[in-house]
């Protein structure tokens, strides 16, 4: 009744599905939070308040790709 989720488990691109979804993810998550975020450090408006709050999402962001990694199948 389930064999979808055998075969797609079983699949010979599965790994390479995987590696790209896992890419993508880092990717839209990460990279691009990442960006805007040394964008507000390199500009002359940084505020104390901002810097600290800009240094917690980085911290966030590290542990969320921890958790990309960490937990993509492979």
């Amino acid at each position: 009744m389930f064999g979808w989720e055998i075969y797609h488990r079983d699949d010979a691109s599965r790994t390479t599905r995987k590696r790209l979804q896992t890419a993508v993810d880092l990717f839209t998550y990460l990279a691009l939070p990442m960006t805007c975020v040394i964008a507000f450090w390199s500009s002359r408006a940084v505020h104390s308040l901002l810097l600290i709050v800009s240094i917690v999402q980085t911290l966030a962001l590290a542990m969320l790709g921890w958790q990309f990694l960490h937990y993509a199948e492979r």
